[in-house]
């Protein structure tokens, strides 16, 4: 298990302060524990959260104790993209709890690859209900079996640990699966159409000229 060192913080902390230095505040709370304010060194946490994600747990070094602990939710800030601030969950290790597990795509499918065809997606992740000990990182989806057209993978062929059930979802659902590429459809060209004399507000003028001077030839008779 991933370890990490945090330091409980002051309510008197500036949080700019501590960004400025590398660190990311962050709360830890759980069943029958109390919130507990800390903050975190910005490059160690990184490193643990791209090998950990939000469905493991890693070790928290709070002073002289330690607690398993979810990254729960991370927050953005909007312009830089960094991560301004951290929740931690310390849940119990006797119950059971529901995660949404990232899909993770392995390789290139020879139907893509060979024929031109469309991978379509159509989970990109699951449901999984279990123990926290028991809950993996990720799922992974090997997309070398797609080799024609219309082939397919459902969540009843993924590996998945058995110590945990999906929630949510049948095993014959679709994960992804290859379409055929899209044809674009040409417009005919229009044939223009002979034989037809385009009337234009001229010739319509000139018209009505012509049936006024005949008008006038009638009455000097």
């Amino acid at each position: 298990m991933i370890s990490l060192k945090a330091t409980i913080r002051q309510e008197k902390n500036h949080l700019k302060d501590l960004r400025q230095k590398g660190f990311i505040p962050a709360v830890l709370y759980g069943e029958g524990l109390k919130n507990i304010n800390l903050s975190v060194e910005e490059k160690p946490f990184l490193i643990a959260f791209k090998e950990i994600g939000e469905t493991s747990t890693l070790e928290l070094n709070i002073e002289s104790k330690k607690y398993q602990a979810l990254i729960h939710q991370t927050t953005y800030d909007p312009l830089s993209g960094k991560i301004i601030h951290l929740d931690f969950f310390h849940p119990s290790l006797k119950k059971k709890i529901i995660a949404e597990v990232p899909l993770s795509f392995i390789g290139e499918p020879p139907a893509v690859k060979d024929l031109g065809g469309i991978l379509e997606k159509e989970l990109t992740s699951l449901a999984i209900k279990g123990l926290v000990k028991d809950m993996p990182h990720e799922i992974k989806v090997d997309l070398s079996s797609l080799k024609a057209f219309g082939d397919k993978i459902i969540i009843g062929d993924l590996n998945i640990p058995k110590e945990v059930e999906i929630e949510h979802n049948e095993k014959d659902n679709i994960v992804v699966h290859i379409a055929e590429p899209r044809k674009e459809e040409v417009e005919p060209t229009p044939t223009p159409v002979t034989g037809e004399v385009e009337v234009t507000e001229e010739n319509a003028q000139g018209g009505e000229k012509s049936d006024k001077k005949e008008e006038v030839a009638e009455k000097n008779k």
